[in-house]
């Protein structure tokens, strides 16, 4: 694809839009249902240099929704976030550069299939640790 379009798909504001980390996000071991073609955590949770750690201890479970906001987690339990979350990329957004052209797709890349939120999220998994540490 960075051949036929003449760009290097790492730099390009279109690609890394949906296809990428932050540079503070550990890169995957391995790719996996959740974790593939540059996607991880973040391009779901949100960039996690402020609340990373914090989530990962017991109290962050008691914080509200909006306080875990406020260290730019997403709320994915709020079903109007988690739509405008998912369909940011599987539908595309104009304002966050998460855009497929029509060259995108002559070049390679895979079509969008339709995307119905709760069937993908039932489809993903639990990926999250469900005990109380």
């Amino acid at each position: 694809m960075e051949k036929l379009l003449g760009l290097k798909a790492a730099e390009h504001k279109n690609c890394v839009a949906c296809h990428t980390h932050s540079a503070q996000e550990r890169s995957p071991d391995k790719e996996t249902a959740v974790l593939h073609a540059g996607i991880s955590c973040e391009t779901c949770h949100g960039a996690g240099e402020a609340y990373l750690e914090k989530h990962m201890e017991k109290s962050w479970r008691f914080l509200s929704s909006q306080e875990k906001e406020s260290f730019g987690m997403h709320d994915l339990r709020n079903s109007m976030r988690k739509a405008e979350n998912c369909l940011s990329c599987h539908l595309g957004n104009a304002a966050s550069n998460r855009i497929i052209t029509h060259q995108m797709y002559a070049a390679g890349h895979p079509p969008l299939p339709s995307f119905e939120m709760e069937s993908a999220s039932d489809g993903m998994g639990l990926h999250w640790e469900t005990r109380l540490g």
